[in-house]
């Protein structure tokens, strides 16, 4: 399982970037099943709430989405569901009149997947169907412009066996949906994986992996107006052989910011590029690399007052390695590792009006393990102590011991973990009812700590404070 701690012993190599200062990593979710993130995820709303999804594995295939919330200076709500599912590939909007987070994902009907939108209504989800076709409709990207309205972007796949990206938005009151001929996806377009933002106007840019293998790049699609069917194209190129990824963010002042990651075969390292396309200009700027010295895939890119900032997933030839990188044009993109605990992935980043950094991911090398973290401002969680139904282990501190009271007999693992998920003690223990067992602290730091029992029948997790 993951965990939390105050961070005062991280990365001391993060010292010069002020997004991580007193950043704490906490879990979110506590419960053994399978939890991960899809791409766009995380979103901040003007009013600096945080939004995060998540989806959860189902054993009999696709996933149910979960949501959580922390308001400024707040504390993360628990989980609300979104729908049951099974779904997949959801994507997170919030409203920026409003701050009502909307969801995009792929769910089946009785032939083929189709797209739904999920918008939160008080305490309820209302459920929007976008697509009814014999297509295969995938992959959707969300987002909302400054009226409130939906705006999204996706990949079908039509009977006669073509890649397209299409483009919807519900501004008229329905979905008017377009698909636009000229994007080039090739024979593998299902992983095209579109990225859509919104210039302040309501103009749609879309980025997507195009062309063919072996000689993939980002296309950039944008059409004239709010809701437009005139589309433009740019092909953007960087040093890398082909790009397979990116991210994209228009800022408030209508530049457009791309961050592509690829390489230069199977095997290769992979390298990430930033660039950008200013108003007026009919191409982007040249790319520069954002992580010299790391073998690292887009993660997510975020802008804070017109200055571009990014995360990276680590990668080693073709395996993630579970490592998380940022970047920064504020310190002339010099990179460094954000979490070096090789079990984190899915990297996902916004920041505050403050410029405080709030990074999303899961976290576990075996699927059973997998958890939703956050790691980000040092503020309580709220996130409930105990995991599971069964609270059998009571602590009290003297002098420099953590003593373990057990209400019922136990055998199995104590673990004692920090905020970083790493084991700081471990013991086998086989005890009875009313018995005790000491744990030294002498050489351990102040702070919040989590402490794990766990065995075949019980597990308990304690968030904890070490005086």
């Amino acid at each position: 399982m993951k965990n939390r701690i105050l961070i005062f012993s991280f990365l001391f190599s993060f010292n010069c970037h002020a997004q991580w200062t007193n950043a704490v990593m906490d879990t979110l979710t506590h419960n053994g099943e399978r939890d991960e993130l899809n791409h766009q995820s995380l979103a901040i709303d003007q009013w600096n709430t945080t939004h995060l999804i998540s989806e959860q594995a189902l054993s009999g295939g696709g996933w149910m989405i979960l949501y959580f919330q922390r308001p400024a200076n707040g504390t993360w709500t628990t989980e609300d569901t979104v729908l049951t599912g099974p779904a997949n590939e959801p994507t997170l909007a919030v409203s920026n009149t409003d701050a009502i987070p909307f969801v995009a994902c792929m769910e089946y009907d009785s032939h083929d997947y189709e797209i739904m939108v999920y918008s939160r209504a008080g305490s309820n989800w209302v459920h929007d169907q976008v697509t009814n076709n014999q297509d295969e409709d995938m992959s959707p990207s969300i987002a909302t412009d400054n009226q409130g309205f939906v705006h999204l972007a996706w990949i079908r796949l039509d009977t006669a066996g073509d890649f397209k990206i299409n483009y919807a938005t519900n501004r008229s009151g329905s979905w008017v949906i377009q698909s636009l001929a000229n994007s080039q996806l090739g024979l593998f377009g299902a992983g095209a994986l579109p990225q859509l933002a919104l210039d302040p106007s309501g103009v749609a840019h879309i980025a997507y992996r195009g062309g063919n293998f072996g000689t993939y790049r980002i296309h950039h699609a944008y059409n004239d107006s709010i809701g437009g069917s005139n589309w433009n194209f740019d092909f953007p190129t960087s040093p890398n052989a082909e790009d397979l990824s990116s991210s994209i963010v228009v800022s408030s002042d209508s530049v457009v910011h791309l961050l592509v990651s690829g390489n230069d075969g199977f095997g290769f390292p992979t390298h990430a590029f930033y660039m950008a396309k200013l108003p007026g200009s009919g191409t982007f700027t040249n790319a520069v690399d954002v992580a010299s010295g790391f073998s690292a895939e887009t993660g997510c890119l975020f802008v804070l007052n017109h200055s571009p900032a990014c995360v990276l997933n680590e990668v080693s030839g073709n395996i993630y390695t579970g490592n998380v990188i940022y970047s920064s044009a504020g310190t002339n993109w010099m990179a460094a590792a954000l979490t070096n605990t090789q079990d984190i992935y899915a990297a996902q980043l916004v920041m505050d009006q403050l410029g405080n950094g709030t990074m999303a991911a899961y976290q576990g090398n075996t699927y059973p393990s997998e958890e939703i973290i956050v790691f980000g401002p040092d503020i309580n969680t709220g996130i409930p102590q105990t995991a599971a139904s069964q609270n059998f282990i009571r602590y009290h501190q003297k002098n420099n011991s953590l003593i373990l009271q057990f209400s019922q007999s136990f055998k199995g693992e104590i673990q004692l973990h920090n905020l970083q998920g790493q084991i700081l003690w471990r013991e086998n223990v086989s005890v009875q009812t009313g018995e005790f067992k000491p744990i030294s602290t002498e050489n351990l730091a102040k702070g919040i700590y989590l402490l794990q029992g766990v065995n075949a029948e019980y597990k308990q997790i304690i968030k904890l404070a070490l005086e």
